[in-house]
């Protein structure tokens, strides 16, 4: 019975997801002019699941990569208390947010879906973005993402490898050379971004070892511009449900994500948070 409550949740889902038209403004949302944010949600109930996708579609994401996108939330909320989830959106603190409450067990996960893995932060941005994001010079890769989710040739794992590849720096460098490096390595294999309504995020740390130093991409969502929000979309552990979060601006986006990754305790010596190939302050 819950096979065929998921089942008819995701067809409700994509009939009013594919029923809307992108006539070049700005979807429907629930955020409306000076409310207070930032507010997120866990994608459990269908009145958001409807809202998020249609400013996916109307943010130019073909509708088949968001019918996807929630095969994978609505399979995974499937397996969560309700009570966990959160229905609609609701108000967050960016200095003390924790995903603990909502986090799958391991065991839940194994018992449905054996020894595979839900995705990581980077695959779900990199799937929704995928049309959007081209590269020369794709460095050959000997990974294979293995993940019955996800089918992607060669070409298409090869440059997944390569955006999301470390960057060496010097070992002195700040916050602002280390973002130049990345933009300089990018600039060289033509990294290019081509969706102007929705942006990759990306949060970079900083890695030394001995004299020798590199940054590294540690979390990836997806940011999508709406007239009085940006909504945020993210992935942040196999075992931590899919999340919207709506942000007033850049600069609330940027805070929460630093201090997500403080709250995980990574040295904090460099962290930086990048909106495509701009550095976000």
């Amino acid at each position: 019975m819950k096979i065929v409550a998921v089942i008819i949740s995701l067809v409700i889902l994509l009939l009013n997801a594919c029923s809307y038209q992108n006539n070049g403004e700005f979807s429907e949302s629930t955020t409306i002019e000076n409310e207070s944010l930032p507010v997120y949600s866990n994608l459990f109930d269908e009145k958001t699941q409807k809202e998020v996708a249609n400013r996916l579609v109307d943010a130019n994401i073909p509708e088949k990569t968001v019918h996807n996108f929630f095969q994978w939330v609505i399979d995974f909320n499937s397996m969560v208390k309700p009570n966990n989830l959160n229905i609609g959106f609701q108000s967050m603190d960016i200095q003390s947010f924790s995903f603990q409450n909502f986090a799958l067990s391991k065991k839940t996960w194994i018992e449905r879906h054996g020894s595979n893995e839900d995705l990581l932060c980077f695959t779900v941005a990199f799937y929704l973005l995928n049309d959007f994001i081209s590269l020369n010079d794709i460095q050959l890769s000997n990974e294979l993402y293995n993940n019955p989710y996800i089918e992607w040739d060669n070409e298409t794992q090869n440059r997944y490898y390569t955006l999301f590849r470390p960057v060496k720096i010097n070992y002195d460098f700040n916050i602002e050379q280390s973002a130049n490096a990345i933009n300089e390595i990018w600039n060289k294999i033509n990294v290019n971004f081509t969706n102007d309504m929705a942006s990759l995020i990306t949060v970079w740390k900083k890695n030394t070892v001995n004299d020798s130093a590199c940054v590294s991409p540690v979390h990836a969502g997806i940011l999508v511009r709406g007239k009085y929000d940006f909504l945020f979309i993210e992935k942040s552990n196999p075992l931590f449900p899919y999340q919207a979060i709506k942000f007033e601006n850049r600069k609330q986006l940027r805070e929460y994500l630093v201090n997500k990754i403080k709250s995980y305790g990574q040295d904090m010596e460099i962290v930086f948070v990048m909106e495509n190939g701009t550095l976000l302050h």
